[in-house]
């Protein structure tokens, strides 16, 4: 996961880095990628534009790595309008309009007017909160940092209903396939076909881990229950693996295979 780094034309503020806290533009620059169509959202805010660079979003959908978002309430409906199916949204809110007004004042970091101005938006984004996935209210900060982190870790690993009916169909057929000769067995542990990526969201490289381990395991199950059935031989882990390989089409079958060359040539009699 990384932090999203969004783009503003505000002044650069001590110690803010360029690159790293915001991408600091000159207002024509910033008006030229929205004519251009290069923001995910935009919205100006306080007499300053503020918006999230498609280039950043796109580079890090395409490396399957999660971004956190940290955007006005506008931007974050659009970012999810433009991204359904990757996209969680929560809303952090003050315990109160007070409460609000005080930490903006000590924080020392707006005018007068700018505050006036912000707390002036804070009904409309109230109620645009509402249209959020998930609202924290900021009131003790360890409590709403726990919920926060719980809400992330979970979208972290989410499946959706569809993702979990393709998987479920192909173990199924997995199920249904154990019970058939070994050399009709052509099943294909192509998990990510056009069906099943058309419909499911993208998945962490841990996730593909995951899935993978589940798959080879369930090919070794039927890979001992088949070849084990022929007589007492017993075969090595790597001996069921390399036969389940074979069985499922994944490695090329030898000129005149059957069960006696392959013991010949891969397995280990015990006793």
């Amino acid at each position: 996961m990384k932090f999203s780094v969004s783009a503003t034309t505000r002044k650069q503020r001590v110690n803010e880095v360029h690159g790293k806290d915001y991408f600091f533009l000159a207002k024509e620059d910033f008006e030229q990628k929205i004519q251009q169509d290069e923001l995910v959202e935009w919205e100006r805010i306080y007499d300053n534009y503020y918006g999230t660079l498609k280039s950043e979003v796109e580079t890090s959908l395409r490396s399957g790595t999660a971004m956190l978002f940290d955007i006005d309430v506008k931007g974050a409906l659009s970012v999810r309008r433009n991204y359904p199916r990757d996209t969680v949204l929560i809303f952090i809110e003050p315990p109160s309009i007070e409460v609000l007004r005080e930490r903006l004042v000590h924080r020392r970091t707006e005018s007068e007017d700018v505050i006036r101005k912000r707390l002036e938006r804070v009904p409309m984004e109230l109620e645009k909160g509402k249209e959020f996935d998930h609202r924290v209210v900021n009131e003790d900060l360890d409590k709403a940092i726990n919920e926060v982190d719980a809400v992330v870790r979970k979208a972290l690993f989410y499946c959706s209903a569809e993702q979990l009916l393709a998987l479920e169909q192909l173990f199924e057929e997995v199920r249904s396939s154990a019970d058939a000769e070994s050399d009709q067995v052509g099943l294909s542990f192509e998990l990510f076909d056009e069906s099943l990526v058309a419909t499911a969201p993208r998945l962490t490289p841990f996730q593909i881990a995951k899935i993978a381990v589940l798959v080879f395991g369930i090919v070794l199950l039927l890979t001992a229950l088949i070849v084990g059935s022929f007589d007492d031989v017993i075969y090595t882990p790597r001996d069921l693996a390399t036969r389940g390989l074979v069985l499922f089409g994944a490695l090329p079958r030898f000129p005149g295979d059957d069960v006696d060359s392959f013991r010949g040539r891969m397995s280990t009699k015990v006793g």
